[in-house]
C-alpha cells in the first residue's frame, strides 16, 4: 500500500512540474493572430485584458470550439464583434435574423463598429395591388 502512494505522489509531482514548465495551464492568449475567417463561423467572443492575462487581445470562438486570438485594433476583429453583438440582439428580441429570412426583400443592417446591429425590413407586400 505505502508503495502505491509513493507511486501516486510520485505522478502528480512529475506532472504539476510539467504543467509549470510548459507555462501552466492557462486559457489566455500569449500572441494575437492575423486570422480571419467568415464571421457566420464564429459563436462568440470576449476580451482577454492585462493584469489577468499578459496582452489585450480579442478571443473568439467558433461553432466548432477554436479560438482565435486577435488584435482589438484590428478591422476584421471589430467588425466581427459588431456582428455578433447585432446576433445576440437580434435574439433576444426575438427578431428573425436575415439569413434565415430569404424571403424578406428590401432588408438592410446597419452595423456601427462598436455597436450592436439595427436592422430594418422594408415590407413590400402592403405595397402591393390588387
Amino acid at each position: 500500500m505505502k508503495g502505491l502512494t509513493v507511486i501516486l505522489l510520485l505522478l502528480v509531482a512529475i506532472m504539476v512540474s510539467t504543467a509549470a514548465v510548459q507555462g501552466g495551464i492557462s486559457s489566455c492568449c500569449q500572441r494575437t493572430s492575423n486570422t480571419q475567417i467568415h464571421r457566420d463561423l464564429l459563436k462568440s467572443y470576449y476580451i482577454q485584458q492585462p493584469p489577468s492575462c499578459s496582452i489585450p487581445a480579442v478571443v473568439f470562438t467558433t461553432i466548432s470550439g477554436r479560438r482565435i486570438c486577435s488584435d482589438s485594433s484590428n478591422t476584421w476583429t471589430q467588425t466581427s464583434m459588431a456582428y455578433l453583438d447585432g446576433k445576440d440582439w437580434q435574439k433576444r428580441q426575438n427578431l428573425p435574423l436575415h439569413r434565415d429570412n430569404a424571403d424578406v426583400q428590401g432588408a438592410f443592417c446597419v452595423m456601427p463598429v462598436k455597436q450592436i446591429a439595427l436592422c430594418s425590413i422594408k415590407d413590400n407586400k402592403s405595397n402591393k395591388h390588387g
